[in-house]
């Protein structure tokens, strides 16, 4: 895991300079002021002069508004004087714009367009949203979010986070543990938030060696008394075979909860002991409890 660099890769017959220009384009493809022909891989808007000459001698201002009201940041206004009214969106309207608006990456890519336009793409807090969304494997683009990330000067280690749960989570494991290596590289300090992401990646293609390291990177930041972080460990070791580190680190949680259990008890399941896994079952506290309770009753 040696010597990797930030992930770049362009678009399917892209160089580096197009997928910039890709990334930083006005796409309003659903503007009724706007018809967008697409032309030697650019995306080119051409604006009705009627529309530019209503409400304002201004070309540049009626095309701003036009688009801001597109996105819905600002509605459109009949009058010049509240159009000279109405401020730069902040990152603050483009958050809010992004978590209850934005339903597709089409309307996200015209959102990103604003956001770049207005000096803003280097907004962590604001980017972490974008990249969040593009993460997602329903509905969002790995690829873009990729794009995104790669952009970015100095990222938060949220959106490292992000992009390691959405690598993830949309099966592209190995690339999981690629960006947290590079995370590590560049002296991002990982969070609790960071490592369950990074085992499940580990878990899910066996890498038993790489989840070792990462296991000692836990210690080293005093994140063991995570219990979410402690669970992923032991799914981890389970699914990689190694059922006496799995119980072992089990044994030192004070008190396991739910989750705990459950990934101890899945651990047996995977690697055949069905009997230990039942008798794991019936001899949770939950169980107990509720048996308890039932009897009482």
């Amino acid at each position: 895991m040696q010597g990797y660099v930030r992930y770049c890769q362009p678009m399917r017959g892209q160089n580096n300079k197009q997928l910039i220009k890709t990334i930083a384009i006005i796409s309003l493809s659903r503007s009724p002021y706007l018809q967008i022909l697409h032309t030697g891989g650019a995306l080119r808007a051409f604006i009705p002069t009627s529309h530019l000459l209503c409400h304002t001698n201004s070309c540049g201002f009626a095309y701003s508004q036009m688009k801001m009201s597109v996105l819905g940041v600002v509605k459109p206004s009949t009058s010049p004087t509240k159009q000279a009214l109405i401020s730069t969106p902040t990152a603050h309207q483009f958050i809010t714009l992004l978590e209850s608006k934005c339903t597709s990456m089409n309307h996200l890519k015209q959102i990103h367009a604003q956001i770049t336009r207005h000096g803003l793409s280097q907004n962590n807090f604001l980017m972490a949203s974008l990249v969040k969304f593009c993460a997602e494997p329903t509905s969002g683009n790995l690829n873009y979010a990729r794009a995104v990330f790669n952009q970015l000067k100095d990222p938060h280690p949220f959106i490292w986070n992000t992009m390691i749960r959405g690598c993830s989570e949309n099966n592209a494991l190995e690339e999981a543990i690629l960006f947290y290596c590079t995370m590590v590289q560049e002296d991002v300090q990982p969070n609790n938030f960071t490592f369950p992401s990074v085992f499940k990646a580990c878990n899910g293609i066996k890498a038993l060696k790489e989840g070792e390291q990462v296991h000692t990177h836990v210690i080293k930041h005093g994140l063991m008394s995570y219990g979410h972080v402690h669970s992923s460990m032991i799914q981890m070791y389970g699914s990689c075979g190694q059922l006496p580190n799995a119980r072992r680190l089990f044994d030192r949680i004070h008190e396991p909860d739910v989750v705990s259990w459950n990934c101890l008890i899945d651990s047996h399941l995977k690697n055949g002991e069905l009997e230990e896994a039942k008798e794991l079952f019936q001899n949770m506290p939950f169980r107990i409890a509720q048996a308890e309770l039932r009897s009482l009753t």
